[in-house]
């Protein structure tokens, strides 16, 4: 993998990534394998095929724990994130669908939403949608400062009140757009704590532009 000895990073596996009963694909298997970790020192974990990885990443002498849950992850998937979330480092994850804002629904993606877990046509070997890793995993854990998704097309954030802390949600999909199958845009996250704030832009080098929307380029107030 190219990105090795670059930067440090992770990946979850989108309903693309996976065969039709829910495995991780050939594809996914010969270029993101299990054997990843033997490569870096910060990859800690991974479970089932590499479908589910993390890091440990040391920034400015702070640890970071980075957890990537695939789609529609398993239970099994979800008590091995739980196993290292009790660890109780400051936590960011990915899961491929966690927030929605399609057509008329905006917030954390339900079981029967559009594209969830109870549409036949998409890849799944588990039984767990958006409000279910908030429940298991998100509302249990303090340290989780945010939560990253995409698979609904477009972008979206809120803030998730739990008792006396806020988790930032943010959706960030791009694949739609015209005439390059997401144009390249990317999400672009710039934490800078001497201002007690999180940054955000959606860039595309491809076409080099920025998108300006409310929820494509906007500020949070830091939650570390």
């Amino acid at each position: 993998v190219r990105l090795f000895g670059v930067v440090p990073f992770g990946m979850c596996a989108g309903n693309h990534d996976l065969t039709f009963d829910g495995k991780a694909s050939e594809h996914w298997k010969k270029y993101f394998p299990a054997t990843m970790g033997e490569f870096a020192d910060y990859w800690i974990d991974s479970y089932d095929d590499n479908k589910h990885n993390a890091q440990r990443i040391q920034i400015n002498g702070k640890t970071f724990l980075f957890i990537h849950l695939a789609y529609l992850p398993s239970d099994g998937a979800l008590e091995w994130a739980d196993k290292l979330l009790s660890e109780n480092e400051d936590s960011y994850a990915t899961t491929h669908s966690f927030l929605i804002a399609d057509r008329n629904e905006y917030g954390i993606a339900r079981r029967n939403s559009r594209v969830s877990l109870t549409d036949i046509r998409l890849h799944r070997d588990g039984t767990n949608a958006g409000e279910d890793i908030y429940e298991k995993l998100i509302k249990k854990h303090r340290n989780v400062r945010m939560v990253l998704s995409g698979h609904y097309t477009g972008s979206y954030h809120m803030e998730l009140s739990i008792e006396d802390r806020v988790v930032h949600a943010i959706l960030a999909d791009y694949e739609h757009n015209k005439p390059f199958g997401g144009n390249g845009f990317l999400r672009i996250i710039q934490f800078v704590p001497s201002e007690n704030k999180i940054y955000n832009y959606t860039y595309s080098p491809l076409v080099d532009a920025y998108k300006l929307g409310e929820h494509d380029s906007f500020v949070l107030p830091m939650n570390i």
